[in-house]
């Protein structure tokens, strides 16, 4: 298994991550050999064409180069930053651990299905 770069957040805030922008915090966290990026996004790049209302928490699978989940606990703007709520959905998962936090991605309404967390 090729090794995986270690999410950094430092000097992230407010900075960009692909296309998710305006990062407010982030952290990662790795279950069963599978390392995940947790972090809270302000903004979504489509191509150039920014779009605030596309904000809140995302879930990153870095091991398998996909995507969890995304716009979870999403506000009418992102503009000016992360809502409280979504700072609160962020410390909850980042306080969970193995399958615990991984039952969590799961329940997400924007979860993307087994294949995401790296399952065959």
């Amino acid at each position: 298994m090729p090794k995986v770069q270690v999410f950094d957040t430092t000097g992230l805030d407010g900075g960009c991550l692909g296309p998710y922008m305006a990062i407010r915090r982030g952290t990662d966290r790795v279950v069963k050999g599978v390392q995940y990026a947790i972090f809270i996004a302000g903004a979504y790049n489509a191509m150039g064409l920014v779009g605030f209302e596309r904000n809140g928490v995302v879930v990153l699978n870095l091991t398998h180069k996909t995507v969890v989940a995304d716009s979870h606990m999403q506000a009418a703007t992102g503009h000016d930053g992360a809502t409280e709520e979504q700072v609160s959905e962020f410390n909850r998962l980042i306080g969970l651990r193995g399958p615990a936090l991984l039952k969590a991605f799961r329940e997400m309404k924007t979860f993307r299905g087994l294949q995401s967390l790296g399952a065959r």
